[in-house]
Order: structure tokens, then C-alpha cells, then sequence
């Protein structure tokens, strides 16, 4: 079972977006794949046009990162690089606030980490569409305790509501809570997006 969820609201100075994402694969005896999250961000356009003030908060629990709980509250500026007709892109650099609970509860964490990003949409024509976002998070206590994810969609638009899309999700922890089975997950997806 997987479903995910993208809801957003823009004007011209404000931009409102949630996000959501569940992934269960279960077998008769364990949970093979139980993963979440719930992402609200928020973000003010200044008076210079390519500068954004974003603030995010995120709930979050992976049970192949050794992952129960994963609270994450953060703020700083999203800078615009390039916005041409067919291609934008974004860089990030934002200061977070983390409290983590590992599976078997022995763990729990607050921390301070960087968060920054590089995001960009690649549209060539009106039924395609490549949209990549990818995140580097040392915390700043420890700088070899960090997080590399990235998260990939190619959608192909063949009807005024129905789009397919292949995703590709990867997430690296250096130091993953303990418990976790693996510092490296990924997941790839195809799926049919209704869109209204």
C-alpha cells in the first residue's frame, strides 16, 4: 500500500503546501515496508523577487531507518537561481530544530542541523514535466553526522485529468537512529495522478 498526497495554495507574495506520503509492505509475520510523513511549509515572497523566507515543520517514522518518531521545526531563506520559460531552479538554505526517537524507544535525540536544497523543474513541453528536489543536512554539533535524500518525479500528462509519473526516492543517514536496518533506503514508483 502506498498513497501520497500534495496539496497547495499560491498567491502573489504567500505560498501555502502539505505533503504526505505512507508506504506499508507487510508479509504474514512483520511489516517489510512501514514509512510516513506529514509536511506543512510556508514561504513569503520579500520585496526582492527572487528571495523567499520559507518556515516548515514535518512528523515523520520509517521503520527500515530504525525511525519511531522524527520531529522537525525549521526557517531561512529559499533563494531563486534561474526562472526561464522551461526550466527554474532553487537553493535553500534553512536552520532546523530536531527531536528523533528511535523504534525501540533506548534512543532519543535533539539536535540542531542545516538544511539546505537544490530544487528544480525542467518543463520542455506542456504533457511533460521533471521535477527534482535534493537535500544535504550536516547537524551542526557533529559535521560527519548527515543526511543526503533526494526525491525525483518524470510525470507525462496523456489526459486533461490523468498523468503518469515515475518517482525515485533515496534517503542516506550516516549515523541512523539505532535499530535501523540499513543507512540507505530508496524507493521507485510508477503511478496514475488525478489531477482537478
Amino acid at each position: 500500500f502506498s498513497t501520497s498526497a500534495h496539496v497547495q495554495y499560491k498567491s502573489k507574495k504567500h505560498l501555502y503546501l502539505l505533503l504526505g506520503n505512507a508506504d506499508l509492505i507487510k508479509s504474514k509475520s512483520e511489516d517489510l515496508v512501514n514509512a510516513g510523513f506529514l509536511h506543512f511549509r510556508y514561504n513569503y515572497k520579500l520585496k526582492k523577487n527572487w528571495v523567499r523566507w520559507e518556515a516548515f515543520t514535518q512528523v515523520q517514522f520509517n521503520k527500515a531507518n530504525g525511525l519511531r518518531l522524527r520531529y522537525l521545526l525549521g526557517t531561512g531563506p529559499r533563494f531563486k537561481v534561474v526562472q526561464v520559460e522551461k526550466f527554474k531552479t532553487y537553493i535553500g538554505a534553512l536552520y532546523m530544530y530536531e527531536h528523533e526517537v528511535n523504534i525501540d524507544k533506548t534512543e532519543k535525540l535533539n539536535q540542531v542541523r542545516f538544511s539546505s536544497y537544490l530544487s528544480f523543474s525542467f518543463r520542455p513541453v506542456k504533457q511533460f514535466e521533471f521535477v527534482s528536489t535534493s537535500y544535504y543536512q550536516p547537524n551542526v554539533a557533529q559535521i560527519k553526522d548527515y543526511r543526503i535524500s533526494t526525491d525525483n518525479s518524470m510525470n507525462i500528462k496523456f489526459h486533461k485529468y490523468l498523468t503518469f509519473a515515475i518517482n525515485f526516492r533515496m534517503n542516506y543517514d550516516s549515523r541512523p537512529p539505532l535499530g535501523a536496518v540499513t543507512k540507505l533506503t530508496y524507493l521507485w514508483s510508477n503511478s496514475f495522478k488525478v489531477e482537478f
